[in-house]
């Protein structure tokens, strides 16, 4: 089962102090309206998630053809 990038928010919670970031996030995939752009602008801010997000892209579960080293590609 994949995983959506809601439930990789919702891991989040696992952290010692949630960030501004992470509740404007968990804002945003509560709502319709926000765009994969958006998301990733959001997340830039955050070095964790961001890190994360990119390691998850780049591991061999998605199997990209290249690496990917920017949120907005991921």
């Amino acid at each position: 089962m994949s995983k959506s990038p809601l439930d990789y928010v919702k891991k989040a919670q696992e952290l010692c102090v949630l960030s501004d970031v992470y509740m404007t996030l968990n804002r945003m995939l509560s709502s319709d309206s926000c765009s994969m752009e958006e998301l990733a602008d959001v997340i830039a801010y955050e070095p964790a998630i961001a890190e994360s997000i990119l390691k998850i892209t780049n591991s061999a579960m998605f199997s990209m053809p290249r690496k990917l080293d920017r949120l907005s590609k991921a």
